[in-house]
């Protein structure tokens, strides 16, 4: 556990049916929210000594309180969006932590959305 830190800021998950739905970066949300999620994050890491990705997955209040809802300690589904839209995905990135190499850039080369394509939309050919 080396301390080091990197992030690639909220994404915003919307759910159709309690299913992820879409995601996208960077999220709808308020800088001092992205700050606050990012602090959280970090605590989170720090504390648990995490080496490697971890999500942290959050619900936003219609108060504009965070609260953990989910720790993915893995690439997760919501950050695949990051393989065309960061210089390092969360992939590259996860080999990088465990193998002790420097952290990659988290830099967004564009804005990014992700939808979530399950298996029966294939049924009848490509959706």
């Amino acid at each position: 556990f080396s301390g080091n830190f990197a992030h690639y800021g909220a994404f915003e998950n919307r759910h159709a049916n309690h299913i992820l739905d879409v995601s996208f970066a960077p999220a709808d949300i308020s800088g001092k929210i992205q700050a606050e999620a990012t602090a959280i994050a970090r605590g989170i890491l720090d504390t648990l000594r995490v080496v490697g990705v971890l999500t942290v997955e959050f619900f936003l209040t219609k108060t504009g309180k965070l609260t953990v809802n989910e720790l993915a300690p893995r690439p997760h589904n919501s950050g695949h969006l990051t393989i065309d839209a960061c210089v390092c995905s969360q992939f590259e990135q996860q080999l990088r932590a465990v193998c002790g190499l420097p952290l990659g850039s988290t830099e967004f080369l564009r804005p990014a959305a992700m939808a979530n394509l399950l298996g029966d939309l294939w049924e009848d050919g490509a959706p």
